[in-house]
């Protein structure tokens, strides 16, 4: 077997991993054979990459080997979209739910005798898989797939203007793949961790949810404890489809706390105005935050 020492070094971050949801079934000696039988036969660059993978996400996801067949057929497919402006939730046929934010939409096959529900996703969605009536939930974004095969719950956000697709998991861990890499590897992401699928570029990297307020579009409610105000612009920036400049980078890093359910966008600038003594500066569709800044 070539580069000993790159499997010596896989071995040693496999037995690292800790901390997987109980209803998992992959385990540390599993995905060691896993490795060697994809990876035996001479491809020393391409076990270079996936070390270096498992080596930048160890606490985050680990890299499981399989073969994937997408079975999604547009064949009596059922397509469920969201024209309005408000959160649209729906029941799928299997009784699991998902919700659809604004200019989303999903398509499905509503009779399901293979044992997988397959989902195509436009937008960005939140599903919860509570009944396991099917063996497992295939979701493609795009390039991205997405495996689920326990109870879980996650956010999609596959927007056609944007180049990545992000994938959040709330609760439980789904398998994701790159569409073109179907026979080589995937990432399994645990709750707490957010995976990021690059449309063009066709990359994969994996890293710990750091937006609390990834789940504002369906919950309404954004809470800001002790953040930057260049962080909360960019998250203000996003949920109101605002223009939102900062005058300084003084101003940027001041920090904010604060909680608001359903609010209007003033609302919140209007506390930062009060709490931080930054100014607020409308110009037509652009808000400006300046001031002294608190360093």
């Amino acid at each position: 077997m070539k580069d000993n020492n790159i499997d010596r070094q896989f071995r040693e971050k496999v037995d690292q991993m800790s901390g997987l949801p109980e209803n998992i079934s992959w385990n540390k000696d599993t995905g060691w054979i896993q490795y060697l039988e994809q990876f035996d036969k001479g491809k020393p660059k391409i076990r270079k990459i996936v070390f270096n993978l498992l080596a930048a996400a160890a606490v985050l996801a680990i890299i499981v080997f399989t073969v994937f067949q997408n079975n999604y057929s547009n064949n009596n497919s059922v397509r469920q979209q969201n024209q309005t402006s408000e959160v649209r939730q729906i029941n799928l046929p299997d009784r699991n739910n998902v919700w659809l934010n604004s200019g989303s939409f999903i398509e499905y096959r509503p009779a399901v005798n293979s044992g997988n529900f397959d989902i195509e996703v436009s937008g960005e969605i939140y599903l919860e898989i509570n009944n396991l009536k099917n063996e497992r939930y295939t979701l493609k974004a795009y390039n991205a797939i997405v495996v689920a095969e326990n109870p879980s719950s996650l956010n999609i956000k596959a927007n056609p203007d944007k180049e990545n697709i992000d994938i959040s998991v709330r609760t439980g861990a789904v398998k994701v793949f790159e569409e073109g890499s179907q026979k080589g590897m995937a990432l399994l992401v645990t709750q707490g961790n957010y995976c990021s699928v690059h449309k063009s570029q066709k990359l994969i990297y994996v890293s710990a949810i750091t937006n609390d307020n990834y789940l504002a579009w369906k919950t309404g409610k954004l809470i800001f404890e002790d953040q930057s105000v260049a962080t909360i612009v960019d998250i203000l920036s996003e949920y109101y489809n605002r223009t939102i400049e900062i005058s300084s980078e003084s101003v940027a890093y001041c920090t904010f706390s604060g909680s608001f359910e359903n609010p209007a966008i003033e609302k919140i600038l209007n506390k930062i105005h009060k709490d931080l003594n930054l100014k607020i500066t409308y110009t037509g569709s652009k808000i400006t935050i300046s001031g002294t800044g608190c360093l």
